[in-house]
C-alpha cells in the first residue's frame, strides 16, 4: 500500500499548501486598504437616509479669551453654493449624487465658529468669524467685531446645537449665539 505524503517526513502532502494558504488569507485580511473605505450605515459619516442631513458638533476650544466649534454637515446630496449674509450662513444650489447634469458640489462641509477677545485696549470687545467652507474648496467668511462686551469670550458664546443630530431638510437651524446674536444655517433642499 502506498502511503500519502512527502516521503521525507510522513506529512501529508496537503497540509503544507493548505496552511500557506489560510495564513496568506489572514496576512492579506489585516493589511490595510488602499482604495477607499466607504462608513458603515451606522456611522455619523455615513450617507443619511434621503431627504435628511447629519449635523455632527464638535468643541474645538475654549478657554476665557477663544472659542472654536465646528459643525460637519454630510448630507444625502451635493451643494454648490455657500452664501453668508446678514441672517447667517445659507447651503444652497442642490443637486442629487447620481446626476449627469450638474458638477462642481459637495455633500460634506463645515461651519466654523471662531471668537476671540480683541487686543484692542480703547473698549471691550469680540471678533467673530463665522465661515462655511466645503470639501471641493468653495466656501465664505466672515468677521464681525462687537464692541462695549466683556472680553470674557466664553461667557459670551451660548452654543444650542452641541450634539449631533439628523435634521429633515429645507431647514433653518440655529447653532447658538454670540452676545445675543444668533448663529444660524439654512439649508436648501
Amino acid at each position: 500500500m502506498k502511503k500519502l505524503g512527502c516521503g521525507l517526513c510522513g506529512c501529508l502532502f496537503l497540509f503544507v499548501p493548505v496552511t500557506a494558504f489560510i495564513w496568506y488569507l489572514k496576512v492579506i485580511n489585516e493589511l490595510p486598504t488602499h482604495g477607499p473605505r466607504f462608513a458603515r450605515a451606522s456611522s455619523p459619516l455615513s450617507i443619511p437616509p434621503s431627504g435628511n442631513v447629519r449635523l455632527l458638533a464638535k468643541k474645538v476650544e475654549s478657554s476665557q479669551n477663544h472659542v472654536t466649534w465646528e459643525w460637519t454637515i454630510v448630507g444625502d446630496r451635493n451643494w454648490t453654493s455657500a452664501t453668508s449674509g446678514k441672517n447667517g450662513l445659507v447651503l444652497s444650489g442642490s443637486y442629487p449624487f447620481n446626476s449627469t447634469q450638474a458638477s462642481g458640489g459637495t455633500h460634506v462641509w463645515v461651519v466654523q465658529l471662531d471668537v476671540r477677545s480683541s487686543k484692542s485696549a480703547v473698549k471691550p470687545s469680540i471678533v467673530m468669524t463665522t465661515s462655511l467652507r466645503g470639501s471641493n474648496s468653495s466656501g465664505v467668511s466672515s468677521d464681525q467685531e462687537m464692541t462695549n462686551i466683556s472680553s470674557d469670550v466664553s461667557s459670551a458664546v451660548k452654543v444650542e446645537r452641541d450634539q449631533d443630530a439628523e435634521i429633515g431638510l429645507p431647514v433653518n437651524v440655529r447653532l447658538g449665539t454670540v452676545a445675543g446674536k444668533p448663529i444660524t444655517l439654512k439649508i436648501e433642499r
